[in-house]
């Protein structure tokens, strides 16, 4: 009887300490918003004035290396045979079964083709590009009436805190599940058509054409169905969007919240599409989120993940009290802020705000386009080789050196695993807390031998911040570690009857797979693999910008002017 009734009392404290944790939850997350200010403290600033930079000052070499790019380009055919074969016009590839699936219960868009076009066109596939072409032109249609996710980032792929260390400008990525989202809708399928429309011109030959309507005609059609996820109230994008009722839905399953990625990685599309149309209408819809953004209460500049729109305000005054990361659900805005800027060949300074972090101890591969955005703003895209590090100004050095620091940090994630592929989540030792441990990072650990955090997907990351690492520096080093990467992807990844997949476990090897084809494997990780040994004439960084899918666009000079104050 005893035995029972300490049964029975310790359920009911076990309750009782549940229900006050929840009370507690609902209070600090619902916390009176006046109380979130804007911070005035700073964050220590790194000194690395007498830091020497890794930048080679002679025999330099941007030029095509033909074997390697050209294998990067069958490994691409690879892939592409296995989808065309097995499960052509639908939106993800499954290599094992060698089977299809979509994003959404009504009816797929041919996500993996519109996403994988401009690489197909990068490498000169005319065959392949033809019937992507022929099956756009017969077979696309945006007329589907189900919900579409507006922008939500990948469920099995949240988590993110992150490593840092003082930055300035940043960047993100990723979406999908049952439902198909718009940020993928947006910045996959938007982006993707804005991409191949400018690419069908061949902007990097030296006889450029016309470009094809048809992508331009599509890329009005899609735009004008999301813009109506857009709240009449706040200005800010709802997070799901009926492409056939042309309706906006709030995401109950967060409450009704918007991450800021999701509000915030809209306007390269948008602004692009607003020129091409001479239509100021996706433009003042981009720069009012812009406005909103900017004008709510921050942390020493930065921003959390979500934005509350409980109270349906229509200034937006307060962003959801959450915590505040460079990872999923907030990267893509850091991304975006320098991509602005250049996108509109530098007129468009509200946007090159210059932002700091606080260091935390954990990081996923999500977090590894930053060292390419730290290059990237420190000459814009503009810099002349060989680099001369004395003519750098403390931020410029400063900047470089975090981004080779990172990049580095990214890169040994790849070569300390016994497939020499990068886990999808790691966590950093605190200082003085090494646990025996060589590395200074490790995966954590896991009651399963195959953990999330262990995976290994196809990620483009760090090959993308390998590719504008070489591109800016012009140091060999950079396509050394791209073609192991690479390598580790064909011995690991490939499928011998066609495809590539996603490993369980980077450090167990033989690798066990997981049955799925990332679409961003063909549309951005070959895409700046190929790039990395290709021509510098080719997609020159001072000429163009990529989206957070890695699509590009181009710079143009604006016909509308900022409006963010």
């Amino acid at each position: 009887m005893h035995g029972i009734w300490s049964k029975k009392l310790a359920l009911k404290i076990l309750f009782i300490g549940i229900g006050i944790g929840l009370l507690l939850n609902h209070y600090f997350t619902r916390i009176n918003h006046s109380k979130y200010k804007v911070l005035s403290s700073q964050p220590k600033k790194l000194i690395v004035k007498d830091k020497n930079l890794d930048l080679p000052t002679h025999d330099l070499y941007l030029g095509p290396d033909f074997p390697k790019r050209d294998a990067v380009k069958s490994a691409f055919k690879h892939a592409w045979f296995a989808y065309e074969r097995d499960a052509w016009g639908s939106d993800e590839y499954h290599p094992i079964s060698q089977s299809g699936s979509n994003l959404s219960n009504s009816a797929g868009i041919g996500y993996t083709i519109i996403d994988s076009l401009d690489t197909i066109q990068l490498m000169g596939l005319t065959d392949e590009y033809a019937r992507a072409r022929n099956w756009i032109e017969n077979e696309l249609s945006f007329d589907v009436d189900d919900k579409f996710n507006t922008f939500e980032v990948r469920v099995l792929l949240v988590l993110t805190e992150i490593l840092l260390i003082p930055l300035r400008l940043q960047s993100g990525k990723y979406f999908h599940w049952l439902i198909l989202t718009l940020l993928l809708t947006h910045n996959s399928v938007l982006g993707g058509l804005l991409s191949s429309y400018y690419l069908s011109s061949n902007p990097f030959s030296q006889n450029p054409s016309n470009p094809d309507p048809l992508y331009l005609n599509l890329a009005a059609d899609l735009g004008e169905r999301l813009v109506s996820s857009f709240d009449q109230d706040s200005g800010l994008p709802l997070s799901f969007v009926n492409l056939h009722r042309m309706e906006g839905i709030s995401d109950q399953d967060n409450r009704g919240f918007i991450s800021t990625a999701e509000a915030a990685s809209l306007q390269l599309e948008f602004k692009y599409l607003s020129q091409l149309l001479d239509d100021p209408l996706f433009w003042r819809k981009s720069e009012g989120v812009m406005q909103l953004i900017k004008d709510a209460p921050k942390r020493d500049g930065l921003v959390p993940i979500f934005i509350d729109l409980h109270n349906n305000s229509p200034h937006v005054e307060n962003f959801y009290f959450s915590s505040i990361r460079l990872g999923s659900r907030a990267d893509s805005y850091y991304e975006y802020l320098l991509k602005q800027y250049l996108q509109t060949a530098s007129t468009e300074h509200v946007y090159k705000d210059i932002l700091e972090y606080r260091p935390y101890n954990k990081q996923d591969h999500l977090v590894c386009f930053l060292p390419g955005l730290f290059l990237l703003g420190v000459h814009e895209g503009k810099s002349h080789l060989p680099l001369d590090q004395s003519t750098f100004t403390t931020q410029q050095r400063e900047d470089w050196w975090v981004g080779e620091e990172l990049l580095k940090t990214c890169y040994d994630t790849y070569t300390s695993t016994k497939s020499g592929l990068s886990p999808e989540i790691i966590h950093f030792h605190q200082i003085g807390d090494y646990r025996g441990q060589k590395e200074d990072w490790y995966i954590k650990p896991s009651r399963d031998e195959d953990t999330i955090d262990g995976r290994y997907i196809l990620r483009p990351e760090t090959v993308e911040s390998i590719f504008v690492a070489f591109r800016l520096s012009g140091n060999n080093k950079y396509r050394e570690w791209g073609w192991s990467i690479f390598e580790s992807i064909e011995k690991h990844a490939k499928i011998n009857s066609g495809g590539y997949a996603s490993i369980m476990n980077v450090n167990k090897v033989p690798v066990d797979h997981e049955d799925k084809m990332e679409t961003f494997l063909l549309s951005e990780t070959f895409k700046y693999l190929y790039l990395l040994f290709e021509d510098n004439s080719v997609a020159p960084l001072d000429k163009v910008v990529f989206n957070t899918e890695a699509h590009i666009l181009p710079i143009f000079k604006p016909s509308f002017q900022t409006n963010v104050i």
